[in-house]
């Protein structure tokens, strides 16, 4: 997936779940608190739909393959916008030769992160799964 000039390194990783509970163009959703990504360096996101895991750990289906063009995520730190309106089809490891999205210790503020939705081909009680690689200090 990545060269050796481009290793990822990681210490961890946590699937993190959004659960649909309104859909539609405009709509926009926070995540909820994870508190195991307080204070930690996000070092890749990778996101998932039905074609690549049927359901998450809670037993929810995620959304189906095709409506990922209608999700951006805006991934902040406190008030400052670290990352605005990143399509979630390009955190899709699959959509995208195999390759996570890197990044270099991001740090951000989970529960201060928004997804927002521009179409409604996914349903109320579908997710968006996100599998966030991170460590615990900065990596050079």
């Amino acid at each position: 997936m990545c060269d050796e000039n481009n290793a990822l390194r990681v210490e961890k990783a946590i699937f993190v779940e959004l659960k649909l509970t309104k859909v539609g163009p405009g709509v926009t959703l926070s995540f909820q608190d994870v508190p195991q990504l307080r204070g930690k360096f996000i070092q890749a996101i990778e996101a998932f739909t039905d074609e690549q895991l049927t359901l998450t750990p809670d037993n929810n289906p995620l959304i189906p393959s095709g409506s990922e063009l209608e999700f951006a995520m805006t991934f902040n730190e406190e008030s400052l916008k670290k990352i605005e309106n990143i399509p979630y089809i390009s955190l899709i490891a699959l959509q995208n030769a195999g390759i996570l999205r890197q990044f270099k210790n991001l740090e951000i503020n989970i529960n201060k992160s928004i997804v927002r939705i521009g179409g409604a081909t996914a349903s109320v009680g579908q997710s968006l799964g996100f599998m966030f690689y991170y460590t615990d200090r900065p990596v050079n």
